[in-house]
Parts: C-alpha cells; sequence; structure tokens
C-alpha cells in the first residue's frame, strides 16, 4: 500500500511538470533568460517602477540570490496581426516598441530559455474579432504561426501562453465573454502544439472576487484594461506559477498577493454589495438582486434591506453572512439608494443608476475629424424620428444601468457599449432617456468620455432639439458642456454616438445651474 502511495504522489508531482499534451515542460533556472512577448499591459511590466515584471525579478533573485534575466518586449495597442508584422520587420531593420532601450530584433535573436506570450486584450478592445467561434479560430491560427516566427529566432526550450485578463470588472459583460473565447482557445492551442500555459487570468479574477468581498467598487485595473498595483501583483503570481517557479510563486503569494484586499477589509463590523443582475418588469419596474458580504462581526447578525419609496424587497431578513437580496423597484431618481442594516447598526449603501435603453450596431459610413459624420449619409430612420419627434425606430432596444464595471464608473450618465458588443468599426450606437422636470428651467448638459483610446463624435437631442453635437474626444480633457432648457413635464434625452475604433463610452448629464439642485427630476425609459 505505502509503495502505491509513493507512486502516486510520484505521478501527481510529475504532472506538474507537463505541458498540456504530455509533454515535459522545461522549468528555467532563476538566471534563465526568459523573454516575455505583449502589449501595453507587458510594457506595463516593463517600464512601471511596481510593474508585474519587476515582482518576477525579485521572486527569482529573493529566492536564488542569483541575478534574474527577464526581457519583456510590450508594445501599446499591439495584436496576434501587429505582433506578427513586428516580428517580420525586425528581421532586417531596428524596432523598438514601448521601451526605447530593447531592440526587439537583437532581444529575440539572444535567444531565450522559455518564451511567454500574452497577447488578445486588444483584439478584443480594437475590436479586430467579430465575437464569433470562426473569428476566434481564424485567431488562434494566427496565433500559432507567431509562436513559430518567434521560434525560428528565440529557439526556446519551452513556450508559455499567458491568459488574457479581464476587460471591463463585469465577469459577465460581452467584452470579457470574449475573453473567455479566447482563453479556451489559448488552452487548446496548447494542448495541440505543447506550450504550457500560465493562468494569469485566473489569478486576476481570484483577487478582483476577494476584493469585492469585502469593498463593493474594488477594482484590479485603473481604468478598466490595464492592471492597477493589485493586477500587477496578479499578474506577476500567474506568469510565475505558469513557469512552474512553486518557492517563487510561495514568495509572492505571502509577501502581496495574499494581502490584496486586506486593507478594504476593516477591523471593525462592515458590509459590502453590488449588484449582480437587473430584470424589466412590468410598469417599468426592475427587479435587482443584490449580493451581499458581512464580515468581521463577533456574532451572527441579521440584515435587513432599506429601500427608496416605493420599492419592496422579495427577500426577508437575512442572518447568513453571505446571501442575496432581490429587491424591486421603478429605477427613477438619478441615482437611488438601497442600504444594508444590520441588528447591531452597520449600515452600508450603493446607489442603482437610473437605467438607458440603449441600441448599438448602427451601420455609418466611414468618417475622420476633416469630414465629421453629419450630413444625409449619416442620417439614419431614428435621427429622422428624433429630429420629427416621433417615435424611435427599430428593434433590440436593451435597458443599461450605469455602474462602477465599466468605463465611466458610478457616473448616472455614463453608458460603455463594451458591455454589450464588440462592434464593427464606424458603427453608430444611440442611448435614450425620458426625464421629467416640474417646471420650465435652465440646466447645464455636461458630455464626456472617460475612455484612453478612440474617436467618439457625440449628438444630443433634448426633445427634438440639437442641444450638442461635436468630437468630444477631441475636446481639451474630453469634456465639454451647453446651457440648455427642460420644459416642465416629460423630456426626451437622446444620444447618437458615432465612433471610429477602440474604446466606445460616453457620458450625459443633466445638471443644475447655481442656486437650483434638480431633486424633483425623474427618469424613465418608458415614454408612457
Amino acid at each position: 500500500m505505502c509503495r502505491w502511495r509513493i507512486v502516486y504522489v510520484f505521478i501527481f508531482f510529475a504532472s506538474l511538470f507537463l505541458s498540456a499534451n504530455g509533454a515535459e515542460v522545461y522549468v528555467p533556472g532563476n538566471s534563465d533568460r526568459i523573454i516575455f512577448i505583449g502589449d501595453s499591459i507587458t510594457a506595463q511590466g516593463q517600464l512601471h517602477p511596481r510593474g508585474w515584471g519587476s515582482y518576477v525579478r525579485e521572486a527569482f533573485e529573493k529566492v536564488s540570490g542569483e541575478k534574474s534575466n527577464v526581457v519583456l518586449l510590450g508594445g501599446s495597442g499591439h495584436t496576434i496581426g501587429s505582433w506578427t508584422s513586428v516580428e517580420k520587420r525586425s528581421r532586417d531593420n531596428e524596432v523598438f516598441l514601448d521601451s526605447k532601450k530593447l531592440n526587439i530584433g537583437q532581444e529575440l535573436d539572444k535567444g531565450a530559455k522559455v518564451l511567454v506570450i500574452m497577447l488578445g486584450m486588444n483584439d478584443v478592445l480594437g475590436p479586430y474579432l467579430k465575437g464569433d467561434q470562426a473569428s476566434v479560430d481564424d485567431w488562434g491560427e494566427r496565433y500559432v504561426n507567431l509562436v513559430n516566427n518567434l521560434q525560428s529566432r528565440v529557439k526556446a526550450k519551452q513556450v508559455c501562453l499567458a491568459t488574457v485578463t479581464m476587460c471591463t470588472e463585469d465577469l459577465h459583460s460581452y467584452k470579457n465573454r470574449l475573453v473567455d473565447k479566447l482563453n479556451k482557445k489559448i488552452h487548446q492551442l496548447a494542448e495541440e502544439n505543447g506550450y504550457s500555459v500560465a493562468f494569469t487570468s485566473n489569478r486576476y479574477k481570484d483577487a478582483f472576487l476577494t476584493g469585492r468581498k469585502f469593498k463593493h467598487d474594488f477594482h484590479i485595473m485603473g481604468d478598466y484594461v490595464h492592471p492597477n498595483a493589485s493586477g500587477h501583483i496578479a499578474i506577476a503570481l500567474g506568469m510565475v506559477q505558469g513557469l512552474n517557479k512553486d518557492k517563487e510563486a510561495n514568495f509572492l503569494k505571502s509577501n502581496y498577493f495574499d494581502s490584496i484586499g486586506i486593507k478594504a477589509r476593516a477591523e471593525k463590523p462592515g458590509i459590502s454589495m453590488d449588484v449582480v443582475s437587473s430584470e424589466k418588469t412590468s410598469g417599468g419596474l426592475f427587479t435587482y438582486k443584490i449580493r451581499y458580504n458581512s464580515f468581521n462581526f463577533s456574532r451572527q447578525t441579521s440584515l435587513k434591506v432599506v429601500l427608496p419609496g416605493g420599492w419592496k424587497s422579495n427577500t426577508g431578513v437575512l442572518s447568513d453572512s453571505e446571501g442575496v437580496f432581490e429587491v424591486t423597484g421603478l429605477p427613477d431618481r438619478r441615482q437611488n439608494e438601497v442600504t444594508l442594516r444590520a441588528d447591531d447598526g452597520t449600515v452600508k449603501s450603493i446607489n442603482i443608476n437610473a437605467p438607458w435603453l440603449i441600441k448599438w450596431g448602427v451601420k455609418q459610413p466611414h468618417w475622420n475629424k476633416e469630414k465629421p459624420p453629419l450630413g444625409e449619409l449619416f442620417e439614419t430612420e431614428i435621427d429622422k424620428a428624433v429630429n420629427s419627434g416621433s417615435e424611435l425606430s427599430g428593434e433590440n432596444w436593451v435597458a443599461f444601468h450605469p455602474g462602477y464595471n465599466f468605463t465611466g464608473g458610478d457616473n448616472p450618465g455614463s453608458v460603455d457599449f463594451a458591455a454589450v458588443t464588440v462592434c464593427k468599426p464606424f458603427d453608430a450606437g444611440y442611448g435614450v432617456r425620458w426625464v421629467k422636470s416640474s417646471k420650465e428651467r435652465k440646466v447645464i448638459l455636461k458630455v464626456s468620455s472617460q475612455i484612453f483610446a478612440g474617436n467618439i463624435y457625440l449628438t444630443v437631442w433634448i426633445n427634438k432639439t440639437k442641444a450638442y453635437q461635436d468630437e468630444i474626444t477631441r475636446k481639451k480633457g474630453r469634456m465639454d458642456q451647453v446651457e440648455i432648457n427642460l420644459k416642465e413635464g416629460w423630456n426626451r434625452v437622446v444620444f447618437k454616438s458615432n465612433r471610429i475604433s477602440w474604446q466606445w463610452q460616453q457620458s450625459v448629464e443633466i445638471l443644475p445651474v447655481e442656486g437650483d439642485s434638480l431633486d424633483d427630476l425623474r427618469y424613465s425609459i418608458d415614454k408612457k
């Protein structure tokens, strides 16, 4: 029996050093040369003082006392396709990416014991993928071709593919569902070609979900694409584990990774909560599922939900430390506050923002700053309906709640189309909501965008009047504002967003002029 146990243990540990197709995985020494290929996330890992590359180097050097030989070749905006071009050009020309000290051709030709590649974010962000399985399969074929081209020069003993990290902080957003498809393809490519896999996406999600247990708006990214401090630590751990460096991984876990989210967990009792789903019901009502986690309570405590007027809880008092409240109400205020109250008086509140009704994928001609999207060629049936005051035409309008999981954050006027689509370049999207004012008044219409890459031309109508029209991404601070009039009663607010490519987020807000509060304003996505 003991001999069989020894055999089983041997087989188990041996399996840790096998790649996906059963071939032996090369485990690099701490001074071995390792090349990492990637985009701006890899570039930040190299150039940021506490980028993920610095953590990888620290782990190697602290554990062994040897000088590490880790090279990060990252280029902002790069994809499988553009890196294929970079590799080709670097054979005969000097090519530099974000780090101007690293000549790509020279670094590749020096070779390395391990070649690690983390690409895919920009294929999703651009977008350079349609989102269907055929485009993902094509992406996979091009990925293998890139690996072969790189390997013809690097001649690494092991190729490791790192999984793609999150795009937006909603795990169920369209962008993240596409990321999941790419990661599934990465595992397939590894199995078919004898590559190993670095579970960078998994460590990213582990850190994110841990932080969210204690802080409802804990972030793993600074801009919903690139890692923040916690994100860099998570990527470093995923990379080191992908290289099968157990001692180094334990160093990162005990010194950095395990403390992620601890700052959010105060020593006194606390509650974290977030909205995990919403469903439109009759009469303009929505039903929301609100997940909570209570922590640091010295005894079992009960929680009840405190709601805006007219709302109701479909769940009674809960006493488990973790659970889900279901509430139903009319989100007719700009921000609708929901509070959980523990029986010891501890409270936690979040805001549910008034929704937009949005539509996307409206085909438009190409445009640029010299020839903006104006005139008959760009006028759609929706535009005509807004200009005439008619009902908006077309199907597939859906409700969107602005929230802290998307670019724009908790801004109640924000819409990030990354939640619902990759969409084609030059397509247009629309948003509509009705705003009721108790009187005629002047207000400020503020438009803005929080994207870091992309071009957005924004048109806003208040009722039948074009209140704003310009390329918001060329404005100082990507923000502009004008004074407009709201009539007494219901006002239809419609925006049209013409985008070229990359990110697609904008905010349209109605703010008070001095001396006004707008507390009486009510919001709706139902005309009636």
